[in-house]
């Protein structure tokens, strides 16, 4: 059990993320300075002192390998505030609490901004049109594919069955099916012969470069495919290749995430059916208030049952 004395908590964080400034730091320590008092938000590591517990805050920037060792034998806590968690280790002796919950919604609303972008463009009639035609695919006819049936996965599935004519497929070698009878899963032989395809999967070496030339060839033309997920779960040499052939000219491709970041899409340059964001799915106008809104939550909750268990 942990000895505790008042304020020898912790809370250090390691790394920021661009959209993350001075003043986030600012208003994260005011924060978490606040949300126990048993805990001290550190400012530098030398301010550490290793013979009191750490609850560490990380990013996908974090590489625990360059953290010193001490440090992180005295870490009793990971707070990851993002849904990517692939430069963590599988295994830890301290608990990793992520923030899936802050960012399922927003990457959910990408996903759908660009099915609708695919399949649902708004004209702009500069008169009225006494036909009211309008040529337009319908999301509805098409089969779907979603890769990933994490905390996006499931909210972007209940959104899609309502619009399909067809039940969603889902490729997740991690889930028990049984417990998911709202959507139908497949191994991964059978990922073929979809119009839309959605990643949402973690990179895991199940996932990492799944989405090759040969998985690109075996879908139907033309192809939709949306990756907010991760880069390396697509081999992009293989999609620009793709790409490049007659099956991928009609083709629409939604890329928030690549292989290398930071991206300066010029690969991507000569396609015009490719729509490349900068690894932003996931933020919002009011992201980084969310963020320590979350963080000084489970670091309160954490401390609590800490002292709960002494007593």
């Amino acid at each position: 059990m942990l000895n505790m004395k008042n304020n020898s908590w912790q809370i250090l964080r390691t790394d920021l993320s661009s959209y993350q400034k001075t003043s986030f730091l600012k208003d994260e320590a005011r924060t978490l300075e606040k949300c126990h008092p048993d805990a001290r938000y550190v400012k530098d590591v030398s301010e550490l002192d290793l013979a009191s517990p750490i609850i560490l805050i990380t990013n996908t920037h974090t590489n625990l390998k360059k953290i010193a060792k001490p440090i992180l034998k005295q870490c009793k806590l990971i707070v990851h505030p993002n849904s990517g968690h692939d430069n963590l280790p599988a295994t830890f002796h301290a608990p990793i609490i992520l923030g899936n919950i802050i960012r399922a919604p927003i990457v959910t609303e990408y996903i759908l901004s660009s099915l609708l972008k695919s399949f649902c463009p708004i004209p702009k009639d500069k008169a009225w049109r006494k036909d009211r035609s309008w040529d337009r695919d319908l999301l509805r006819e098409k089969k779907v594919l979603l890769i990933g049936y994490g905390v996006i996965g499931k909210m972007v599935a209940p959104i899609l069955n309502q619009m399909l004519a067809e039940k969603l497929a889902v490729y997740d070698p991690f889930i028990d099916a049984s417990k998911f009878p709202e959507v139908t899963f497949i191994d991964k032989n059978s990922c073929k012969n979809f119009d839309v395809v959605i990643v949402c999967a973690s990179l895991t070496d199940s996932s990492r470069k799944l989405i090759n030339f040969n998985f690109l060839k075996k879908q139907n033309t033309p192809l939709t495919l949306i990756n907010s997920a991760r880069g390396g779960i697509i081999v992009e040499k293989d999609l620009i290749r793709y790409l490049k052939l007659k099956d991928g000219v009609k083709a629409q491709v939604y890329l928030d995430v690549f292989e290398k970041e930071p991206n300066d899409f010029q690969q991507f340059k000569s396609l015009p059916q490719v729509n490349c964001t900068s690894h932003i799915a996931g933020v919002s106008k009011k992201l980084n208030e969310e963020i320590i809104k979350f963080e000084a939550t489970v670091i309160k909750d954490f401390i609590n049952s800490e002292k709960e268990k002494k007593s």
